[in-house]
């Protein structure tokens, strides 16, 4: 994350996931399950590790489950914070392969016209292969912008753009410590809250992940249980 420029994923988020680690939420030596569906489908229990592991070996064995059908899905619950979902892309589209990648996040964006957060800045990714060795790679959240720059604007005291952010009143803010505390816009307006809840089917309910707001705040200080991630990829 730190050599592609994205910050707001790299080094900011070691603390948090050192903490979890100590405080049992996050497993460092899980027992990770697979169940084979079909040939083509797998579904994973991640026995709540690291989310990087979890989802290393998740799109490892889509990889494989597509180049043997030529169709590969995977869903994966249990899971924790796995960082940049264009990482695990790379990996498809290096073996010739188009991928979509879909991931449940703590709430942070409110329905549309609401004032309370439900839905999380639930990620999606979309790789392909080209013509050339650069692939195209779409890794983008749905809210205006990510909640790792909002937690770093948070505890750098800095400002955020207009326009990307509520207060916990519901309030219009700039002020990266109130915005932490309040509530993310998506991009469209109610289209983007749309998309951030049908991701919320795929990634949490599809997998048996948490979803409807029940992922917990591994940003925050909510240390009441692991956060069961869900992972969603095809």
């Amino acid at each position: 994350a730190e050599l592609v420029g994205a910050q707001s994923h790299g080094l900011s988020r070691v603390k948090m996931y050192c903490e979890r680690i100590k405080k049992k939420l996050i497993n460092p030596q899980p027992k990770i399950k697979f169940k084979k569906i079909s040939n083509s489908i797998t579904h994973i229990d991640g026995d709540n590790g690291i989310g990087f592991v979890v989802a290393d070996l998740g799109i490892k064995k889509v990889i494989e489950n597509a180049k043997k059908t030529g169709l590969g899905i995977v869903g994966i619950k249990n899971s924790s914070h796995y960082g940049l979902s264009g990482y695990y892309a790379e990996q498809a589209v290096k073996k010739n392969l188009i991928c979509m990648i879909y991931t449940s996040a703590p709430p942070a964006v409110a329905p549309h016209g609401a004032s309370k957060s439900l839905f999380g800045t639930n990620p999606i990714c979309f790789g392909s292969p080209t013509g050339s060795n650069v692939p195209f790679i779409l890794d983008t959240s749905i809210s205006k912008i990510n909640r790792g720059k909002i937690r770093l604007a948070s505890r750098n005291n800095k400002k955020l753009p207009k326009g990307v952010a509520l207060d916990k009143f519901g309030k219009p803010t700039n002020d990266g410590a109130k915005a932490f505390e309040g509530i993310m816009l998506p991009f469209g307006g109610m289209k983007g809250a749309g998309i951030s809840w049908m991701m919320d089917i795929i990634a949490g309910i599809f997998t048996g992940g948490f979803h409807s707001g029940n992922v917990k705040n591994q940003f925050g200080n909510n240390f009441s249980g692991p956060a069961n991630v869900g992972h969603f990829i095809i």
